[in-house]
């Protein structure tokens, strides 16, 4: 999708505490944080989700204007939209590994080889489970190829 710079405004949470951070030309965009810091890693979230969830429905992406507040800090969020999904099932690449009765290194492998789609992160390897069902189904043998179907 895309590379986008959005405008912020944050401003402290005098019910809750924390700060609260909203998008005005994004309507509904908004994130919450237990600092100042947290609600702009939170409303970028927020606006990479709201991007990705226009751009599946077929809805134009809002363009930024240049904002001012008066009741708070207007900030400007870098969102980067490029690769994500929303609602794509994923497993671990144990789980997938498991399914596919293939080691993780062969997991792995098949990611790198791109027949597999994953994205890696922190929390680990998560590989979509639509990938692993095509996979799944594909016309494959066990072992390794034969030498001739390796030359080709």
């Amino acid at each position: 999708m895309g590379k986008y710079v959005y405008a912020a405004i944050v401003r402290p949470d005098v019910d809750d505490g924390g700060f609260w951070a909203e998008v005005p030309d994004l309507p509904g965009c908004f994130g919450q944080g237990e600092d100042y810091i947290g609600a702009i890693e939170n409303v970028l979230d927020g606006i990479e989700t709201h991007l990705v969830a226009l751009a599946e429905s077929g809805k134009p992406i809002p363009k930024a204007t240049v904002i001012s507040a008066d009741d708070g800090d207007v900030v400007y969020v870098y969102a980067k939209t490029d690769g994500l999904k929303l609602g794509v099932p994923t497993i671990s690449a144990a789980e997938a590994a498991r399914r596919l009765g293939v080691t993780k290194g062969r997991v792995s492998q098949l990611i790198s080889e791109g027949r597999l789609v994953a994205e890696r992160s922190a929390a680990g390897t998560q590989v979509t489970v639509d990938s692993v069902e095509a996979y799944a189904a594909g016309n494959r043998s066990p072992g390794r190829p034969k030498k001739s179907a390796a030359m080709a």
